[in-house]
């Protein structure tokens, strides 16, 4: 991508870090595996543009357990709730390092209601582009 731009993601690139992270502390990676995920995760980020803003919706393992119940989603069955806070403590250090790039980055508290949160967001965002904006005459 040429010239300036905004970028919205959601967490799937870089959060799959964490996931990888996770399943190696598991057992599940060997360091091999690791060491190949990070070599192609790498090379795949190369050709992203970096978010303009990071947004670290911060919970702990029990909120993310009962939401992930409400679900019910077959492919979460059976998970725990050590591996949900090892995934959302992996996911923290991803989002603080990607965030340190951005130029907005906003941690929020999941256990707020959905009107507190999207308020909170819009609100930082106004304020981040009104605060960086350059009025010039012509």
């Amino acid at each position: 991508m040429q010239g300036e731009c905004s970028v919205i993601s959601d967490r799937s690139y870089y959060g799959d870090r964490a996931f990888a992270r996770v399943q190696h502390d598991l057992g599940f990676f060997d360091d091999r595996d690791l060491e190949t995920y990070t070599e192609l995760h790498r090379d795949m980020g190369r050709s992203l543009v970096m978010p303009t803003c990071v947004i670290l919706l911060e919970g702990d393992a029990d909120l993310a357990f009962s939401r992930i119940s409400e679900r019910g989603r077959g492919c979460e069955v059976g998970m725990t709730k050590d591996y949900w806070q090892a995934v959302q403590d992996a996911t923290v250090v991803e989002a603080i390092e990607v965030g340190s790039h951005a130029p907005l980055f906003i941690r929020l508290d999941a256990h707020q209601p959905v009107d507190a949160l999207v308020d909170a967001v819009t609100s930082r965002i106004n304020s981040h582009v009104f605060s960086n904006f350059t009025y010039r005459s012509v």
